[in-house]
C-alpha cells in the first residue's frame, strides 16, 4: 500500500486517532518540507489506507472512512487511487475535488462546508478526513505571514462546522517560512519530509515527526523512510 520502509509511531491514545500518531480526530495535521510531490505522495498513502482500512506499515487504522482530496500536485495520484478503491468492495470512498481551494477566499471555504454538510453531503457519507494542498497557483499565498491568520480562520471554520479532520499539505518550497511555523503550531501533528539520498536505482527520504500530540518535540523523531524507484521498500 505504501513505500514507507520502516516506521516508529509516537506514543498515542488510540481512541483519539483515525491513523494512530498521524491523523487525530477532528483535528489538524500537516505535512511540510521542500519536496512538494513527496509531501503529496505521503498524503495519498495515508488516504488510501484510511479508505481501505489496511494498516500503514503496521499502524492499524482506527476508523475506516471516506477521504476528500483537494489539490493539484497530488491530483492525478489521488484520482488513480480513487478509481482503484472504487473497484474493490469497500464501504468508503476516496473522493477527489475537481478544483483546488483558495483558503483565503471565505466564499469558497463556506461553500465547501455547505456542500459537505448538506443532507446528502460527504459528511453524512462517512467522510472523516479532508486533505488540502496549500496551493499558490493563481491565488494569494496562504502561508505568507501577512495572510496566514486568514488561513487559520478558514481551517478553524472547516473543523468546527464539519467535525472532520484536516491534513494540510505544503506544496511550495521554503519549509522555514514563518507562516508555515504558525500553521505547524496550530496542528496536532506535524510531519516533515527531509534528507533525500540518491543512488543509481532509488531515492530514500526521511519522514520526520516534529510535533506529536500537540507538543513540539525537542528532538524531531525519524519515524520512517520512504523509498521510490524500482519499487524499493514497497510493502
Amino acid at each position: 500500500m505504501s513505500n514507507v520502509i520502516s516506521i516508529a509511531t509516537p506514543s498515542t491514545n488510540s481512541s483519539k486517532w483515525l491513523v494512530p500518531g498521524f491523523i487525530a480526530k477532528n483535528s489538524l495535521s500537516i505535512i511540510y518540507g521542500d519536496m512538494p510531490k513527496m509531501n503529496c505522495s505521503v498524503a495519498n498513502m495515508i488516504a488510501s489506507c484510511l479508505v481501505s482500512g489496511e494498516s500503514w506499515c503496521g499502524n492499524e487504522i482506527n476508523s475506516q472512512s471516506s477521504v476528500l482530496y483537494i489539490g493539484e500536485v497530488g491530483y492525478k495520484t489521488a484520482v488513480s487511487n480513487g478509481r482503484g478503491v472504487s473497484l474493490r468492495d469497500y464501504p468508503y470512498k476516496l473522493f477527489v475535488a475537481d478544483n483546488p481551494i483558495n483558503l483565503l477566499n471565505q466564499w469558497q471555504v463556506k461553500e465547501l462546508v455547505k456542500q459537505l454538510s448538506k443532507r446528502n453531503g460527504l459528511v453524512n457519507k462517512g467522510l472523516s478526513l479532508i486533505i488540502i494542498e496549500m496551493s499558490t497557483s493563481g491565488f494569494a499565498d496562504p502561508v505568507e505571514l501577512v495572510s496566514v491568520a486568514d488561513t487559520v480562520k478558514s481551517l478553524n471554520y472547516i473543523l468546527e462546522k464539519t467535525g472532520v479532520s484536516i491534513l494540510l499539505v505544503h506544496t511550495d518550497y521554503g519549509a522555514r517560512r514563518l507562516g508555515l511555523r504558525v500553521l505547524s503550531g496550530m496542528a496536532d501533528v506535524a510531519l516533515k519530509i527531509e534528507n533525500v539520498c540518491y543512488s543509481s536505482q532509488k531515492r530514500v527520504t526521511n519522514l520526520v515527526c516534529t510535533k506529536a500530540n500537540g507538543t513540539f518535540l525537542n528532538s524531531p523523531m525519524i519515524i520512517g523512510q520512504i523509498a521510490s524507484g524500482n519499487n524499493v521498500g514497497e510493502q
